[in-house]
């Protein structure tokens, strides 16, 4: 698997386990296409939710964000974060193996803020107030 893509002098070298088999590369379209249809549903909720929030503040003229929307968005888009780390992979399965280099830092500083991102908002189990949510959003706002 000769070429000028695999020089090591570039530093983007096949690992060192070698080229992938068929049953790897198999297993990686596999998650790819989990992270692609996660990534779409992902999209679509977080687009339904910007939709159903525009058309409320058309109706009523007010933004009324609550504490737990905040919270689900914030989960949401760190699952979104993760999905897109995970499409990198497709460069794995072109290659037969991973390269190192860009993609490969890419995804994993995607991979790892999206785990991080989710692990972070489940750990804290006090949520925020409805009151300190909304003192957020506004720059006026003055807590006791």
């Amino acid at each position: 698997m000769e070429s000028k893509a695999l020089d090591p002098t570039l530093g983007n070298v096949v690992d060192s386990g070698g080229s992938f088999s068929f049953g790897i590369r198999v297993g990686i379209i596999f998650t790819l296409q989990t992270s692609v249809l996660s990534a779409i549903l992902l999209t679509a909720l977080l687009l339904y939710i910007l939709y159903q929030e525009i058309k409320f503040y058309r109706q009523n003229k007010m933004i009324e964000l609550s504490a737990m929307l905040i919270y689900f968005i914030s989960l949401l888009v760190s699952d979104l974060i993760h999905s897109v780390g995970g499409l990198i992979g497709i460069k794995w399965v072109q290659n037969a193996g991973v390269l190192e280099g860009a993609a490969c830092t890419a995804q994993g500083m995607l991979l790892q803020m999206g785990d991080v991102s989710s692990a972070l908002s489940m750990k804290y189990k006090n949520r925020p107030s409805r009151a300190r949510a909304t003192c957020i959003l506004d720059s006026d706002c003055e807590l006791n």
